[in-house]
This record gives structure tokens, sequence and C-alpha cells, in this order.
């Protein structure tokens, strides 16, 4: 009982103190906070397809053509970036695994930047990608149809199994396409959540303060 009379006279001798102590760190965090610059990171993923041998679908590979200058130089050119083809390079980060899928992450310090500079990266991708496929796809159309169009009894059997072999390649063709869409990020901190978060550390500094008085006090 005698302990608790002491506490709460020392609660009334430092109230001001043990108020302003939350409300003082509370702001503080909060400006400190608002005055920070946040990184947004956007992110996309995307499944590179199977119908070339390498250079367009080798996730090793293709991680080298986005990162180089003479990619990123035409993705600028060509979809008038906000990023240029030496902040791409320093901001781009492409990543991969035992699939054939790749991620790409592009960090700045503007949201709508790194939304609209990726979202360039990617087409530019998919627009060699897809030109690539499309050929392919003709050939192989253009095969089956020349294939198809043999009518020798001699040639009858091989044309069968060419066309059973092209017919399937066609079948297992995949082209390279987004599988989640480009996400953005934030780093930072909401200032509320940090005002918050600076406001409990002030109760934590006032819950020690008293602590210690009554250590030192009971000491003397």
């Amino acid at each position: 009982m005698l302990h608790f009379q002491s506490l709460m006279r020392t609660i009334k001798k430092f109230a001001i103190l043990l108020i302003l102590l939350p409300v003082l760190t509370g702001i503080i965090a909060y400006i400190f906070e608002s005055n920070t610059t946040s990184d947004y990171t956007a992110k996309v993923k995307i499944e590179l397809g199977n119908f070339e041998n390498t250079r367009l679908t080798d996730p090793k590979l293709v991680q080298e053509r986005l990162l180089s200058q003479k990619f990123l130089e035409s993705t600028y050119h060509n979809f008038h970036t906000p990023m240029n083809a030496s902040e791409m390079r320093q901001r781009l980060n492409v990543t991969f695994g035992n699939t054939p899928v790749i991620e790409l992450q592009l960090i700045g310090s503007n949201k709508q930047h790194v939304e609209k500079t990726l979202k360039a990266v990617v087409e530019q991708f998919l627009n060699e990608s897809n030109s690539l496929y499309e050929k392919k796809y003709n050939l192989l159309k253009q095969r089956i149809e020349y294939t198809r169009s043999i009518e020798t009894v001699e040639e009858r059997i091989e044309r069968e199994r060419l066309l059973y072999d092209l017919e399937l390649t066609l079948l297992d063709l995949r082209p390279t396409v987004v599988i989640d869409e480009i996400s953005v990020s934030e780093s930072g901190m909401n200032p509320s959540k940090k005002a918050v978060l600076g406001f409990l550390l002030g109760l934590i500094a006032d819950m020690c303060l008293l602590f210690f008085w009554e250590v030192f006090r009971k000491g003397e």
C-alpha cells in the first residue's frame, strides 16, 4: 500500500513530464517520417515461352538481355520512360530460379515513375518475344500445310510421321506471358503509424523513468 502511494506521489510530481514525453515522441516520429522520402518497388513475374532455343527463353540470357544497355536504351526511346537507360540499369533487378519464371523489380522514389517504367520494360520484352513466337508459329503452320499436301503413296507414311511431330510441336508451343501483373509497394512507414509507435515508446520511457526514480529514491 505504501509503495503504491509512493508511486502515485511520484506520478503527480512528474505529471507534466510524463504527459509531454509520449506526445513529444509521437510528434517527432510523425515529423521525421513525413520528411523521409519513401522508396517504391514495382514487381512483375513473367513466364518465358519455349519457342526458341535460348536467346529469349533461357532465364540467364534473358536476365542479361533485360539489363543490357542496348535493350534499356530501346525501351527508353520506344516508350519515353520517366527513367533513362542508365537509371533503369541501376534500379532494375531481374531474378529467376529453377523454373522458366523470372521476376523483375524496379526501385525508385516516385510511384508513378517506377510503375510506368517497369511497364515499358515488360512491353518492350514482350514485343520482342511475341514477334519471334509468331514467326515460329506461322512457320510451323506453313510446314504442316505443306506436309498435308504430299499425296504420293511412297511419301504417305513419312508424311504422317512428319505431321504428328509438327502438330505435337505446335501444340506444345508456348509464348512468353505475364503471370503476376505489376504491383507497387512502399518501403516506408505511414507517418500516422509512426506517430503511434513514437507515442508508445514515450509511454515506455515514462515507465522506465518511474522505475529508475523509485529505485534511486529507495537507495538514498
